[in-house]
């Protein structure tokens, strides 16, 4: 939707994502300290306080991956809306939600395949929505073959149904986003004529 508001509106909706960007980076580093406290605290422990310090390390690690998910996700926006608005760097910001999609789906990999990417973790809703990010992220700076190679990934019943049943949806958005009406009409012709059709609610 912001990308359909004028030009003030699209910049102020950017003005947003890119300080989400700035607290969630905030949040994560908190977070990513709070963990190795407790780590260390867990090796020293012994007992019923060893546990508690384990338990805490494990929220923490939740927090963090929490927080650099939503990272990923508003770098994808700004980007998105700053390429719109004409902005400088909008590539290295989708570059960087590349990155950040990358290290949810492989953490501490420099570069990852499609081809490697676990299908069991797929059933994960975040882990599916981060290849979806990784997705729609390339699809703003690398070939479309790239991009439809991680779409492909979520063309699977192992899917998140959340995310599986929108994919066509999402692969249409994309499409047009890159001005290839002829890949969007192509998924029109195969996902139109269901019973339900195209779910259009992103």
């Amino acid at each position: 939707r912001a990308g359909r508001v004028p030009d003030a509106g699209a910049e102020s909706a950017r003005k947003e994502f890119a300080e989400l960007v700035r607290e969630f980076t905030s949040l994560a580093s908190i977070a990513t300290r709070a963990r190795r406290r407790s780590e260390g605290d867990a090796a020293r422990a012994a007992g019923l306080s060893a546990e508690q310090a384990a338990a805490e390390g494990a929220m923490a690690e939740e927090a963090v991956r929490s927080a650099q998910y939503f990272r990923a996700w508003a770098a994808y926006y700004e980007a998105w809306l700053a390429r719109d608005l004409g902005r400088e760097q909008w590539r290295q910001g989708a570059q960087s939600s590349m990155d950040w999609f990358a290290a949810l789906i492989e953490p501490g990999r420099p570069s990852i395949d499609p081809k490697e990417v676990s299908v069991d973790l797929r059933g994960n809703e975040g882990f599916a929505s981060s290849i979806l990010g990784m997705a729609l992220s390339s699809s703003l700076v690398a070939s479309a073959a790239t991009s439809d190679a991680w779409f492909a990934l979520l063309d699977d019943p192992r899917t998140h149904a959340s995310v599986r049943l929108k994919l066509p949806a999402w692969r249409l958005a994309a499409d047009l986003d890159r001005g290839d009406a002829a890949a969007a009409l192509r998924i029109l012709r195969a996902e139109g004529d269901g019973p339900q059709g195209i779910p259009m609610s992103l």
